[in-house]
């Protein structure tokens, strides 16, 4: 019941079910947001529905819009952007993570995360696939045990999020490949072979998005996704 509950905690409650309405595509790019709709549909207060709010606008995943907020719109510009701040981020990530080394136990959590994605979009459910995908890079970065390199990631990960569900329209050989590739080198400590996959992987992924969202138009493209993951 919400009177039983923290406020922190609902504000978290809300906060986790706004950002999956987005990340889901169930509010659109471009659209608005209404702490009063938000508040009915979600069965949550209107206050922790209005602090939910501000922190995504904080991360940049909402904007403002006259007396009130949209959800960012997506285009070239907004994939450039995060793909030039991946091509930094992630190499050093990765590097760093095959440097320090990583046990036999962490590299099954790994290859778990994995399977479970797999197993989903094999299920022709994609419903979870944002979640599970996501899951993968999260599983990754913790292996870091850095807190400088978690806060890096998660300040643009969610802009990721605003693109992961237009990759599963994408060629899906592009991540296997980029993710049998890390596995082996993890396992054998080859960071040359890791940072290579990792770039020809982000090199692709850019480069068939970039084609997708210049051959379609937006609202069709979020139409596109929006279906594919009820």
């Amino acid at each position: 019941m919400e009177e039983n509950t923290k406020g922190g905690d609902l504000v978290c409650q809300a906060y986790d079910a706004v950002s999956q309405m987005i990340f889901n595509y169930r509010i659109i790019p471009g659209q608005s947001v209404s702490d009063f709709v938000l508040s009915r549909e979600l069965g949550i207060s209107r206050t922790p529905i209005r602090s939910a709010i501000m922190m995504l606008l904080s991360e940049g995943i909402l904007e403002a819009n006259g007396k009130g907020f949209k959800v960012i719109r997506i285009n070239s510009n907004f994939l450039k952007d995060l793909y030039t701040v991946r091509r930094v981020v992630e190499p050093t990530v990765l590097a760093y993570i095959i440097g320090k080394g990583v046990s036999s136990e962490k590299i099954d959590e790994l290859k778990h995360s994995y399977d479970d994605f797999n197993a989903a979009l094999n299920s022709g459910d994609y419903s979870d696939l944002p979640l599970l995908k996501a899951n993968i890079y999260r599983v990754f970065v913790s292996f870091a045990e850095s807190k400088e390199f978690t806060f890096v990631h998660k300040n643009y990960f969610n802009h990721y999020l605003m693109i992961l569900p237009f990759t599963f329209l994408l060629d899906p050989s592009i991540f296997d490949e980029f993710f049998s590739e890390v596995v082996r080198s993890l396992e054998a400590g080859d960071k040359e072979t890791a940072g290579k996959a990792l770039e020809n992987m982000l090199e692709k992924e850019e480069s068939e998005l970039e084609e997708i969202f210049d051959s379609n138009d937006s609202r069709t493209l979020y139409g596109r996704v929006s279906d594919l993951l009820k």
